[in-house]
């Protein structure tokens, strides 16, 4: 296919999907609030495109999604609030993209629904404690089961605050 760019308007009468394929397009642009009324969505592959951001309004209204395929695009940026909603999310593949910086949303869901996180080959530097559970003091429960996040130019990180997750 070749769609370069969704808005609210073109996938109006897509909303009671289960399960939304929009791979190897040129997906570049995504207009805020686009899938504000996908509350049935629980998977969306967006893999194989060339997004670049992603913002804070990208992915509102996905609060049933478990699964969310962003691998193999260009992101550079994503907004510290653009996971915040999807409080159902089980897993998220961010891998071979261009990220240098993790959102505190992402690091957040990894202690509370996140069990399968990649994260490979991007130019990641740095993850910090900081960056997780920064608004609470509460002992975090970590599920995940699969982190990746070889393959980029990490120099530093902190695993501290993972004091609950089996090696």
């Amino acid at each position: 296919n070749r769609i370069e760019s969704l808005s609210k308007c073109s996938l109006r009468h897509l909303t009671h999907l289960y399960s939304l394929e929009l791979d190897s397009n040129r997906i570049s642009f995504i207009e805020g609030e686009s899938f504000i009324e996908f509350n049935r969505l629980m998977a969306l592959e967006l893999y194989n495109n060339y997004l670049t951001n992603i913002s804070e309004r990208t992915l509102m209204g996905l609060t049933n999604l478990r699964f969310l395929g962003l691998e193999k695009n260009q992101i550079e940026f994503i907004h510290e609030n653009a996971f915040v909603k999807l409080t159902n999310l089980v897993s998220i593949y961010l891998h071979e993209n261009k990220l240098k910086n993790l959102p505190a949303s992402i690091l957040d869901l990894i202690s509370n629904t996140l069990i399968c996180v990649n994260m490979n080959n991007n130019p990641i530097e740095i993850v910090k404690k900081g960056s997780i559970n920064k608004n609470t003091n509460k002992k975090l429960d970590i599920r995940i089961s699969l982190l990746k996040i070889n393959g980029g130019d990490l120099s530093q990180i902190d695993f501290s605050y993972l004091e609950t997750l089996n090696w």
